[in-house]
Formats: C-alpha cells, structure tokens, sequence
C-alpha cells in the first residue's frame, strides 16, 4: 500500500532522516553504541506514518525511493548513499510495515550503508536483508548486477565473450544448414489429424480448473511459508497472469476460491505481495472483463466479484468510476458500491459522473450512497439534480432527502421542474422533511400560489396539499385554514371550490386536535361551506375519531 496523499510529506521526513541517520553511521563507524541515538529521529518519524498507513510500500531506484509514483527521498547516486546499494544488488521494493523497531531499522541501515573497508568477501544487500530475518520490513528483489574490486574489467570481459562467440559460430552454422537441408527434403503429411483437440482435451485427466487452482495454491504457499525471497516480484505477476486467464476461460469458482485465499494469505510478505496483486486487479482493464464475466455468469457475479472488489486498493475508486458505465446492469452496483468505498475518491470527476453520467450508471451510484451517514448522502446527490435524465433526476430527490436540511436547499428548483414526476417526487419528499417543517412548508406553499399551480393535475393538487398537512407545520396549518375561510379581506380572493376540498384534504393529513377543530367547524351547517365541502370535512372527522385496527392504516 503507498502513502496516502495527505502523509507524502511526513513520510519524505522519515526518509530524510533516515538518509541524515546513514550519513552520521558512515562517519561514526566505529562508535557503534552511538548509533541508535543517530537512528531514533527516523524511527520516531516513520512509526508516525506507519501508525496511520499501517504499511508503505517502497520502489527503490538508484538515487531516489518512491512511493505510488511520487518522489519520497532524492539524493545523487553515489556509493555512500541510501539507495546505491539496494538498488545495485537488486532490492527493488521496500515494505515497512506497523510495529517496527529500533533493531530492525539499525540492520537495515547496516545493509544499506556502503562500507569501503569490507573488502569482496562481504555478502550483497538482499542477503543481508534476508538474513536479518525482519518481521516489520520486507522486500522484493531481482538478480543484482554487482562488479567488485578485484572482478574481470570490461576489456577482459569483452575479449572473453569474443573468444566464445569464434567457437560457437562454427557450430551454429552446421546446425543450421542440417535444419535447412530437412525443411527441402522433407514433405509435410497433410493427412487430417486421428482426433481433434476436443477428443485430446477428453483423454486428459487434468482438468485445466484443477490445474489452475492447484498452481496458484502453489504460489500462494510458496509465498505464505516465507520462501518468497527476491522471487516476490515473479511470483506476483504469475498470480495475476493466472488470474487473467481464470477470467478469460470464464472459471468463476476458481477464481472465487484463488482470490479468497489470496485475501487470506498470511506470513511476513503477505501484505506486500497482496498489495502488488491487488494494483494489477485495478487496471480498468482487468475490471472490465470481471464485470463482463459477472454479467453472464452468477458463481461470477457472486463468488468471484465480491472478493476482487475487496482487494483493490483505495486509490482504485476512480478507475471503478470511469468503468461502471460499460459495465453489464448486473454488476453495476457492486461496482457502484465499491467505488464509493474508496477513500480516495476524485470529488469532481464524481460530481460530473452523476450530473453528466450514463443513467444507469449514475443511478447505480446513488443507490450505493446509502451506505453514508445521511448527511454526505444528501450532499454527494446534489450534482446528479441537474442530470439530463428525469428517471436519474428523481432517484437524485430521493437520495438528497435523506437530510432534511440539504433537501430544503437544493430542492425548491425540482418543485418547478417540466416533469410531473420530478415535482412529485420533490412534493413527497419535503412531506417528510419533520427536522426543517417550517422551510419546507413555505416551499410548498409556494410551490401552491404559483401561477400555474391551479394548470396541474387534480392528483398533483392534492399531493400538494397533503404534503402541507403531514409536515404539521404552523404555517401550513395556517395556510390551510385560511383556504376553508368562508370569507376573505376586501382586497383578497375568496377560495374556489375546490381549493377547500383541497385544504380539508391537507388537514386531515395532520390528525392533530387542532386540525380536528377545524374540520369540525368547516363540517358544521352554520358554518356556511358548501355541501361538498362540508361533507368531506365530516367524512374525515369520522375517520379522525374512528379507532383504527392495530397495524392497520386510515
């Protein structure tokens, strides 16, 4: 696992004081019980790092260490430097992991610092390493590239490879002209083959499944027992290879069971071997063809994917994001889910993802939003209200009202919106937006004494009005009240028929004293409604005072 962004800086102090800690053991050599106090700074530092990432892996260059692709330490290539060393006998990567302790980062340094006085006969770096034996330090290694003192120099060996050449090229040359001879002389046999590859295949024992799952045991084993050595790096990439072709031959179960075990491994190069499989399994690539196979195959969909998507690292939220719209429906939402687990997630390609997205892709996304708190739900949503999709636009309402706050501000342009079922949505919404009642009830009320309000469908009306009344609002109940008003001031329009049905609609959504009062009075003779209003009004009174079946609904 590299550093995370946000602790690049602390880890380039570690580094530098590593690098600061090598310079003053090289000087001091012989004051060995020095040299813990010259070292304690950079262990303080790194366990500071360490005690956040839990791990940092490390890519040794000949003058610099990187950490996913950002510089951490950079010094001039030299022998007496932190990296010359490593670098040259082959140390390719570093893992530093939590729990480390002063001994083990002062034998590290020891097989790190060049030392002019050991003469040929001291061992290379990566056996110093392994013989260090670390519990909280791990590497990965190739073959190293050494020339010591005393070694052929280049003319010598130039004149050696040239003495080599001149012998084999006799040899090379009959072999040749033999192979030639037999291609002229010899006359192919184009009968058709005994059996197919089919048949073939049939007589074969091994099942190519069986024999996948045992390979990768195999490599897995050879990792988790500690016999990984400088091999780590090969073996990383068999693995992933073999899973390439688990996928492409479509092998879901034992895919599932190699990527399980592989979230299993434990022993000391576990986590770095985990971590170097895990960044191959995030290429968009890769991921497409999983979700290609999850699309037609259920073990796949399952098993297989499930596993794969908890081993990516965090940085591979946005390689999830730029796959999921070519991704079948199936696995849409896993994916989804997966993305938004990151923590590294780009906020702005987020934000455009859902307000320029594909449709189901954008949907997946906010339906795996309900697994925030719901405030970062709401506020994640907002982008997607300006998507050009109604269908996205209204599972964007839903999503944003999850928090009443949030709802009540970005909402009051969905109330206005071209698609009656946008505005629906928004209605229903704000009617249960309790924690902000007030807001949302003069929202609504707006929403009603537009212009066009009395244009909308009859149902939309009363949607409206119902809203009104569930909030239970003191201004909406007022409002309400005003619109059963038999008469109204001088300058004021006294209320349409219908506009008291609708009120005594919205009234009845509260079920409170005070909304039955007012029914009451707008059902009695002498209140002078007219019949139909009045007979609503006592219709929802009955059912107000009528005790209603436990678990039953009015």
């Amino acid at each position: 696992m590299g550093a995370a962004l946000s602790n690049v800086d602390a880890l380039r102090e570690a580094f530098a004081s590593l690098g600061r800690a090598l310079k003053r053991i090289a000087v001091y050599r012989h004051a060995r019980d020095q040299h813990a106090s010259f070292v304690e700074p950079a262990l303080q530092a790194l366990r500071d790092v360490l005690d956040h990432e839990g791990a940092v892996t490390i890519e040794v260059h000949t003058g610099s260490l990187t950490s996913e692709g950002q510089t951490v330490y950079l010094e001039p290539p030299r022998e007496w430097g932190l990296c010359f060393r490593l670098h040259r006998d082959g140390v390719r990567t570093l893992t530093f992991q939590r729990g480390i302790t002063l001994d083990e980062l002062l034998a590290f340094c020891n097989a790190a610092l060049y030392d002019p006085n050991s003469g040929p006969g001291r061992e290379d770096a990566v056996t110093e390493l392994w013989k260090a034996d670390f519990t909280a330090i791990t590497y990965s290694a190739t073959s190293g590239y050494r020339m010591e003192h005393g070694d052929l120099d280049a003319d010598k060996v130039a004149e050696a490879v040239r003495k080599l050449a001149a012998r084999a090229r006799p040899v090379v040359l009959e072999v040749t002209r033999h192979a030639s001879d037999l291609a002229e002389n010899t006359v192919l046999d184009r009968r058709p083959q005994l059996m197919s590859r089919p048949e073939l295949a049939g007589l074969d024992s091994v099942k190519w499944p069986d024999l996948a799952r045992r390979a990768a045991h195999t490599l897995l084993r050879i990792v988790e027992e500690g016999f990984a050595g400088r091999d780590l790096e090969a073996l990383e990439e068999s693995l992933w290879r073999l899973i390439d072709e688990l996928v492409a031959r479509g092998e879901a179960q034992a895919l599932a069971r190699t990527l399980e075990t592989l979230r299993r491994l434990s022993g000391q190069h576990a986590q770095a071997f985990r971590a170097g499989v895990a960044r191959k399994l995030a290429d968009p690539g890769r991921l497409l063809r999983l979700s290609e196979l999850g699309g037609v195959n259920e073990a796949a969909l399952t098993q297989a994917i499930p596993v794969w998507l908890a081993l990516l690292p965090r940085e591979a939220g946005n390689a999830l994001l730029d796959v999921l719209p070519q991704a079948p429906a199936q696995t849409q939402q896993l994916f989804a889910r997966a993305a938004i687990a990151r923590a590294e997630l780009d906020l702005e390609r987020f934000a455009r993802t859902l307000s320029q997205g594909q449709p189901a892709a954008v949907i997946a996304i906010l339906a795996a939003l309900d697994t925030l708190s719901p405030a970062t739900r709401a506020e994640l949503s907002t982008p997607a209200l300006s998507h050009a999709s109604a269908r996205v636009r209204i599972e964007a309402v839903n999503a944003v009202g999850s928090d009443a706050e949030t709802a009540v501000r970005e909402l009051p342009a969905q109330l206005l919106a071209n698609d009656p079922s946008v505005r629906v949505a928004a209605v229903q919404v704000l009617a249960s937006c309790a924690g902000a009642a007030e807001r949302a009830a003069a929202l609504l009320i707006s929403a009603i004494e537009r212009p066009g309000f009395a244009s909308l469908d009859r149902e939309e009306q009363a949607l409206h009005y119902r809203a009104l009344g569930k909030l239970g609002s003191s201004s909406g109940f007022q409002f309400l009240c005003e619109q059963l008003s038999v008469s109204k001031g001088l300058f004021k329009k006294k209320p349409a028929e219908n506009e008291r049905l609708l009120a005594v609609n919205g009234l009845a959504e509260e079920t409170s004293v005070r909304t039955l009062r007012a029914l009451e009075q707008a059902a009695a003779p002498e209140n002078g409604q007219p019949a139909t209003v009045a007979t609503a009004a006592r219709a929802a009174v009955v059912r107000m005072r009528t005790p209603q079946p436990r678990g039953g609904s009015r």
